[in-house]
């Protein structure tokens, strides 16, 4: 058997993180460190994602597009700066298309099982932002195999813009705001326009 892709970054979480963005995986270049030279070898890297894009035009910083120590370290700063971790719900995984970087193939899921050690020793976080309807998908498994039980997000989507019912989730006794953010992929989302997109991303980042 074939053995799984592996994940190839780790969590990445400042000591003042108030918020956590959780996604699923990079594409399988990443991990086969194939990567070109427009990747950035670091979350959301991918030369065809749009999330640093929209996350430089809201705070008005030059993330470029480029193979370099420099571009991952400015993503990191900005996140320290701004109390933002970041991580990914899969661990390991196979694909029906072994190059897609499609959710939808992913199969045969190994989660990242420490999420919940991760927003134990970072008590500041109180808010978690999903990339995705998948990650919620796979957060809900996630923490049906750590607790034994399925712990229900209330009444979680996409939350639009002027939507005013709070989502939360709660986990050991403490409750988390839980927000889905409009997809960064090209392929997703295509009703959405990129106002809307940074308009929503600077509401719940907090930017």
């Amino acid at each position: 058997m074939t053995e799984k892709e592996r994940h190839p970054f780790k969590p990445y979480v400042p000591e003042n993180a108030t918020k956590l963005i959780i996604g699923t995986i990079p594409p399988p270049r990443f991990a086969k460190k194939e990567l070109s030279e427009s990747d950035v070898n670091f979350y959301y890297g991918s030369e065809d994602n749009n999330f640093w894009d929209i996350i430089g035009e809201i705070a008005g910083v030059d993330f470029k597009k480029e193979n370099s120590i420099q571009e991952i370290e400015k993503r990191k700063n900005f996140l320290e700066k701004n109390s933002i971790g970041i991580c990914d719900i899969v661990l390991k995984t196979n694909r029906r298309k072994p190059d897609s970087a499609s959710d939808k193939d992913l199969i045969d899921i190994d989660h990242l099982n420490i999420i919940n050690e991760i927003l134990a020793e970072y008590p500041k976080i109180d808010t978690l932002l999903y990339t995705s309807d998948c990650v919620k998908t796979q957060m809900t498994q996630l923490l049906k195999e750590v607790y034994g039980r399925e712990i229900c997000h209330n009444k979680v989507k996409t939350v639009i813009l002027d939507e005013k019912k709070e989502k939360n989730l709660k986990i050991n006794n403490n409750v988390y705001k839980v927000f889905i953010l409009y997809s960064p992929s090209p392929s997703a989302n295509r009703r959405v326009s990129p106002q809307q997109r940074k308009e929503q991303y600077k509401k719940y980042l907090d930017i």
